[in-house]
């Protein structure tokens, strides 16, 4: 029980449960389409706000 808090002591930077078992083929193609997304998300709401900017500051449309 206190093998992988002991790991995560002796290096925190690496991961904390070495030991997990590695996700099935369907749930890895689902968290690397969930995680796509978010990037997506993330670079849209970037763009929208640096749009936003502009035209508070008047130098856009």
């Amino acid at each position: 029980v206190a093998r992988p808090l002991a790991a995560f002591c002796a290096a925190p930077r690496r991961t904390a449960m070495p030991m997990l078992p590695a996700l099935p083929d369907t749930q890895q193609a689902e968290l690397d389409r969930l995680r796509a997304l978010v990037r997506a998300y993330e670079q849209g709401r970037f763009m929208r706000l640096m749009r936003w900017l502009h035209r508070i500051r008047g130098t856009g449309r």
